[in-house]
Formats: structure tokens, sequence, C-alpha cells
């Protein structure tokens, strides 16, 4: 379970001249318009509508979320360009051990056209961007909630916070998440947004399946997993993913994967092995006598003398 209806909070809030409306403070009325759709709708009456369509497509871990209205510039003026976005979320744990799950946990975002950064996994920690962002991304240990714009949001402030070890909250959850940002607007259009969102597990192929035909760009989502420096990326990308999965398939059954690929591992990192432990070998066979050449030259004055018999020896 990523999260109950206690533990995440979403909404889209109009800012005027004169009023802030919160879609929270509302009451939505659900219509089901097939078995895969439904739609939350707002009446604000005098045939004034404003709601979201949400659509699962069949085997997907993506929901389509489309904002829609009708006649929303009787409410909303024409001349407010943006709509907020805000978004928090109490992330639970899934393990009893805390330490390493917690370093796999943070908040990531994409840059639209542009790289993927993530806010500190072991501290607390905020950023306000302002650039324009494709994605943002709740990321735990094993599963992922990312919040994708077709288009783009325009900037965010994101904040991730550690649950405190004296709060009440310690012993089911990790961390505070939260993100506000802001999408173009136009009270006069039918369809003014539309987004994907991401709820599934952190699987690397699985991941990359979605990185096209949703918006304008690749996602790049399996970037939320970490693979480590660039040239250990390339190597898990290309050779151990890949052998990893066809593994899985061969034996189906996670366990012997793992032992078949360690084993695998160790045969190829063999001879780079091999040659470190022929290297602590000999230093062991030659520690007698370094320690003979120290005791003959102690003390720093004869610091070089000491040097050049060990280089001899």
């Amino acid at each position: 379970t990523l999260f109950d209806k206690n533990t995440n909070a979403f909404g889209f809030v109009f800012n005027t001249n004169a009023q802030r409306f919160d879609t929270g403070d509302f009451y939505f009325t659900p219509i089901a318009q097939n078995d895969s759709t439904v739609t939350m709708q707002l009446d604000l009456g005098n045939n004034v509508k404003w709601g979201i369509r949400y659509t699962l497509a069949q085997g997907s871990y993506m929901v389509k979320m489309e904002v829609f209205q009708q006649n929303m510039e009787r409410v909303i003026p024409q001349n407010i360009p943006n709509l907020d976005i805000y978004w928090t979320q109490r992330m639970a744990r899934q393990e009893k051990g805390k330490m390493f799950e917690e370093r796999n946990s943070a908040i990531y975002y994409k840059y639209s056209e542009g790289d993927i950064e993530n806010l500190n996994e072991a501290s607390n920690d905020r950023e306000e961007i302002t650039n324009n962002l494709k994605w943002v991304g709740f990321k735990n240990q094993f599963f992922s909630s990312v919040f994708i714009a077709d288009t783009h949001m325009s900037g965010a402030k994101i904040e991730s916070e550690i649950i405190d070890k004296d709060s009440a909250f310690y012993s089911d959850y990790m961390k505070d998440m939260s993100m506000e940002a802001s999408v173009e607007y136009n009270s006069a259009n039918p369809n003014p947004a539309n987004f994907h969102i991401y709820l599934g597990p952190n699987k690397f192929q699985l991941l990359k399946s979605y990185n096209e035909n949703y918006g304008e760009e690749n996602l790049q989502l399996h970037r939320l997993i970490s693979l480590g420096w660039w040239l250990f990326r390339v190597i898990n990308t290309y050779i151990v993913i890949p052998v990893f999965d066809w593994l899985q398939g061969l034996f189906g059954n996670m366990g012997i994967t793992i032992l078949v690929l360690t084993l695998l591992l160790k045969i190829v990192l063999f001879p780079l092995s091999n040659k470190s432990y022929v290297s602590q070998a000999k230093m062991r066979l030659l520690a007698p006598d370094v320690k003979k050449i120290d005791e003959k030259y102690p003390g720093q004055e004869n610091a070089m003398k000491s040097q050049q018999k060990k280089m001899e020896l």
C-alpha cells in the first residue's frame, strides 16, 4: 500500500484577485463512464462545471488524468494564467529495518527537456525550482508515485522531512514529502490541463516502457532507479539488468536468479580478484622482512635509508 486517504492529499488551487478556491474544500460527484473511466465532477450551478477524469488502462500502472470544465470563465476571470497544484504524502515504511530504506527514498524531479535530480535522501531538504518541470516523483525503496504533466509545470517548491524519532508516526512512516507547482490555465478552455500519474514498482524495464507516448518528451522514468556512477550505470543498464531479466525468465525464482547472477559476476571478476589476492599474499610474505628493516633503521632520521632498503627488498 503506497498510501491511504489519511496520508496522501492532492488538489488544485485557483487564486484570483479577490478569492482563493481550493478543490479540497468542495464535494465532487463521482460519475462512472465505463469500466475504466470515472469522472469526479463539481457542479457550481448556472451550468458551470469543473472536474477531473481518471482513466485506468488495463495492465498499466499509469493513470490518465484530464481536467475538464464548462463555462468556468463565469467564475474564474480569463486573465488568471495559472492553476496551482499541491501534493503531500507521508511515506509509509515497507520494512522493519529503516536505515537502508530511508536512504533509498527521496523526491525526484525532471526538468522539462533536461536532466533528473533529487533531494537529499539522508537529511531534511527543500528546493525552490524556477525552471519548468516535466514530473515530480515521491520514491521509496520499492515503489514510486510520479506526477507527470503532459506539457510542463511552471517551477515547483518541493520539500522532504524525515519523521522525528519522538514522533508518534515514527514506527510506521519515514518521511513527509510535499510539492507545490503550477500549470498554464485558461478558464475558457474546456480541457485546460492533462496529466499522468505513475503508481507502481521501481522495476527498470517497466519504468523504461513508459518513457514514450506520455506528453511531448521522453520521461526517463527508469532514472528513478539509482545505478551508480556513469560507468557502473552503463554496465548495469546494458549487461547486469538484461542478464538478470533473462535469468529470471529462465528460473522464475528470484532467490535462484540472485544466486546464479552472483556466481556469474564472481567468475567474470575472478581475474581481477585473483590478482588482488596474489598481491596481498606477497605482501604478507614480505611483512617479517619489512618489520626487520623498520627495527634496523628506526626514527625519522633513518626514514630515507629505510625506504631504500624496502624498495630493494
